[in-house]
Order: structure tokens, then sequence, then C-alpha cells
């Protein structure tokens, strides 16, 4: 299954399950790996207020985040950025 269509089944699941926290964890990571960061970070933070002690979702949501602040401060400098893998 590529990325575009796990999102939009994973889409299709949260319209059916709004409160499953799994569903939306990996509409995160697929949505991640399309490239969209940002969104995925929000779906992660979505996952948790639903599952809020989910060590999965928050261990996701740190590397993101880590992921985010690396590239950001690797772009300023001119040097390559780095990918951590995210636990599906």
């Amino acid at each position: 299954m590529n990325d575009e269509n796990a999102v939009w089944l994973f889409r299709l699941a949260i319209t059916l399950q709004p409160e499953n926290p799994e569903a939306m964890n990996n509409l995160a990571i697929a949505t991640y790996h399309l490239g969209d960061r940002q969104t995925a970070f929000e779906y992660f933070d979505k996952a948790l207020v639903l599952k809020k002690e989910d060590t999965v979702i928050s261990s996701n949501r740190g590397n993101l985040l880590k992921e985010m602040d690396v590239s950001k401060k690797m772009t300023n400098k001119g040097r390559p950025q780095f990918a951590y893998v995210l636990q599906e």
C-alpha cells in the first residue's frame, strides 16, 4: 500500500471512528511519509488527546518534534537534514 492510499484509508477510519487513537496515529505516520510534518504533528497531538498515556504515540510525536527541530537548525546552518524513524 502506498502512503496516499494509507492516508485515504486512515481518514476513512477516523470518519467512521473519530475516537480511534490508533487510526489517528497511523494517519500521522502516513502523512509524515508524504512529507507533511506539520499535519502529522497535529494528528499525533489529536491521538494523544484521545489516549494520553500511550507510549508509542508519545514516542512518535517526540521523534517528529526532534526531527522538526533538527531540520530547522540544520537547514539554517546549510547542513544535511536527519530523519528519525517513527514507530509504526
